[in-house]
């Protein structure tokens, strides 16, 4: 199943877009959509996997309970 950038970001999927391609850009990047995907997918994975390393997430319900406090 494949989620759509709009559905991700809801209201701010501008501005999350704006945010990566400005990061592509300090990094000499391009800022065309294969990049920008690429890129995107390597930060949320990196994000991931530094939340699972916290023990802060035990299961989804520890990921709800946080995003729903951020």
């Amino acid at each position: 199943m494949e989620l759509s950038w709009f559905t991700f970001g809801g209201e701010y999927s501008e501005l999350y877009e704006a945010l990566i391609k400005a990061w592509c850009v300090s990094k000499n990047l391009s800022t065309d959509n294969e990049t920008v995907i690429q890129y995107f997918k390597l930060h949320l994975e990196r994000g991931i996997a530094y939340l699972s390393g916290t023990k802060f997430i035990k299961g989804l319900d520890d990921l709800l309970n946080l995003a729903v406090e951020g």
